[in-house]
């Protein structure tokens, strides 16, 4: 890649960047700070299920606004309005309240990352999409590691860290405000139905709403569980990032893996890491926090590595100029799950405790393992020259799929 080329992507690149070290220590607050407040598991839940619903609904109704617009005026809008939302929410507690105000967050949010991901991809050539996509991905999920560590600056029962979210999505729209852009063309999402794509690869389908299933829980209520369990922040925020540490780190050498062979019996064994590693930390308390930041790393690698292996599962045995709109229908599915998810673990949590957090994971992970089981026995694998190279993709937003290399 050119300098020319990294040069057209820095400013939407350090924005998101500055953002997700907000978004990334919001993520974490919140179940924390509701569970000093003696909020109950299942309405954490419920507050993180808003959240996504939020993000599926923008990530596919923001294109026209944004168009309309402009790029950086969009931008300066939604971040805008995460700003007041965040400080809001720091004011006082209300179930529906927040419901509400995590759902705005989550739509706004969607529709930071189109501005971006639009961005990207017009400055981008076919050549340079992958190095592009991987740079997004290290913003991403790097920004939101670090923004683990804020949580142990500021009180946490106090407005202060909703502050602190407020002035760094203000802070956010510096970058771009500053610099000279063409708006990119978005296309309308064009995401195939879910009935359309399960006839193409069922197995994509279901793959993709299990991950959500998973990674909405997980994210969205980790730092409860680690609450409940070990009681300090500052081994939550420590959790947490080896967590997103592990799932930013451990993807691309996963996806290689799968590469050399059939991605299913990669997705089953990732199925099974999930559930060992759930079943291995229930038991564990605060006196094993090396063992558990171990295993967390691990834990996150697998985890999020099922959602892109299995968009690269459905990528080879579809025609290329289906790649697009096959991987924005695997993007809904995600979505949907991850908005289920998080109220099923949630109410798993209210029966069983904490650990029922990660008695869920493993159902769900045994459930998908034992699925993908009856896929490799009923359907041969596709054809080796049929393959194509990994790809990680992040579950954001329509416009990451067209980064994907794989479909130019």
């Amino acid at each position: 890649m050119k300098f020319k080329d990294f040069t057209s992507i820095v400013a939407p690149l350090l924005s998101m960047f500055i953002l997700m070290n907000g978004i990334g220590l919001l993520g974490t607050l919140i179940p924390i700070r509701l569970e000093l407040d003696h909020v109950s598991s299942w309405e954490i839940g419920l507050i993180t299920s808003a959240y996504y619903g939020g993000m599926v609904l923008g990530a596919f109704r923001n294109a026209h606004f944004i168009l309309r617009v402009g790029h950086i005026r969009a931008y300066a809008a939604f971040a805008s309005i995460i700003a007041v939302v965040v400080l809001s929410q720091g004011l006082f507690y209300s179930l529906w309240y927040w419901v509400i105000l995590r759902a705005i967050c989550g739509y706004c949010l969607s529709g930071l990352s189109v501005v971006v991901e639009s961005w990207m991809l017009g400055k981008s050539t076919p050549k340079t999409r992958g190095q592009f996509l991987s740079l997004y991905m290290i913003s991403l999920y790097g920004a939101s590691a670090l923004g683990q560590f804020l949580l142990n600056m500021f009180p946490i029962d106090a407005l202060i860290p909703f502050a602190i979210v407020t002035i760094l999505s203000s802070l956010s729209v510096v970058p771009v405000a500053i610099t000279k852009v063409e708006n990119p063309t978005i296309e309308e999402p064009s995401a195939l139905t879910v009935f359309q794509l399960y006839k193409f690869s069922p197995t994509g389908i279901v793959a993709c709403t299990c991950s959500g299933l998973i990674l909405g829980s997980v994210l969205g209520l980790l730092p409860l569980y680690t609450q409940l369990t070990i009681d300090n922040v500052k081994e939550t925020s420590l959790i947490m990032f080896f967590l997103i540490l592990g799932g930013t780190a451990l993807q691309y050498p996963v996806g290689h893996l799968s590469d050399k062979f059939d991605r299913r019996k990669m997705l089953i064994t990732l199925c099974g890491v999930l559930f060992v590693i759930g079943f291995i930390i229930m038991p564990l308390s605060k006196d094993y926090l090396t063992t558990i930041y171990i295993l967390m790393f691990i834990f996150g690698g697998a985890a999020f590595a099922v959602y892109p292996v299995s968009i690269s599962h459905t990528c080879d045995v579809l025609d290329q100029k289906d790649i697009v709109s096959a991987t924005q229908g695997l993007m809904l599915a995600y979505g949907i799950g991850a908005v289920i998810g998080p109220v099923v673990a949630s109410a798993t949590m209210s029966l069983f405790g904490s650990v029922g957090l990660f008695l869920y994971s493993c159902l769900v992970a045994a459930g998908l393992a034992g699925y993908l089981i009856h896929r490799v026995m009923v359907q041969a694998p596709p054809k080796e020259e049929d393959q194509q190279e990994f790809v990680t993709l992040p579950g954001t937003t329509p416009v990451a799929s067209e980064l994907d290399p794989r479909s130019d």
